[in-house]
């Protein structure tokens, strides 16, 4: 939903009359969770991290269940293993399962929502959750991009591919995971921009550190 200029405005300042979310959306390492509780904490808004909501569901405890000690992003790693392993897409499907249960939660009124990177992959949720406020996109861009999958290499994270895994002839596991990545990330920009409301690059943002800079970046582009 675009909410005009004066509708952001009134929303940021006044918590008692807030009518719109601010919705969060973007690839894993983008800064989505950073930002969404800096605004949260700043201007008092009530706020919900979708991964957390599916950590501590009692369907996402089942499927770790005697993994270890570490910490849920870590579990999770373990539960997906690898892309090629032969049972991944269905840990995967179960995983989604999850994440479409909660993101078919109601939300109040004047809450910040941090998204999954995988939140696109259930456009129902997407398509009802979008209509209740303001979709912030955080983009990323050129050398960004690099800079995501040469970082994505290093040190690969769980990741929903959503069946954008493969391998080509002879390629190497590892080889085919940074080609794939680079595809999934083309691929979901295009998911994310049909639900985005404002863009705001990834590069912007890793020159400010405070959320009244953030506020008024979303201001300017929605004055445009």
């Amino acid at each position: 939903m675009m909410l005009t200029l004066p509708q952001f405005k009134e929303d940021l300042l006044n918590k008692g009359k807030r009518k719109h979310n601010l919705i969060f959306l973007g690839m894993s390492g983008t800064g989505k969770t950073r930002w969404s509780r800096l605004l949260a904490e700043k201007f008092n808004y009530d706020h919900f991290e979708v991964d957390e909501l599916i950590s501590g569901s009692d369907a996402f405890k089942d499927i770790v269940r005697g993994i270890g000690d570490q910490d849920e992003a870590e579990k999770l790693g373990k539960y997906f293993g690898r892309p090629w392993d032969d049972d991944f897409r269905e840990k995967e499907k179960k995983y989604l399962a999850i994440e479409q249960e909660v993101m078919s939660r109601i939300f109040p009124p004047g809450s910040i929502l941090d998204l999954t990177g995988s939140a696109v992959y259930h456009p129902e949720q997407m398509r009802k959750i979008a209509k209740t406020g303001l979709v912030i996109y955080l983009v990323v861009n050129g050398n960004d991009k690099k800079e995501m999958l040469h970082v994505y290499a290093e040190n690969p994270k769980p990741v929903c591919w959503n069946g954008n895994f493969s391998r080509k002839g002879d390629e190497s596991n590892e080889a085919a995971l940074e080609r794939c990545f680079s595809e999934l990330i083309n691929e979901r920009e295009k998911l994310y921009g049909g639900y985005a409301d404002v863009k705001i690059p990834y590069g912007f943002l890793k020159g400010i550190n405070d959320a009244n800079e953030f506020a008024e970046q979303v201001k300017k582009k929605l004055r445009s």
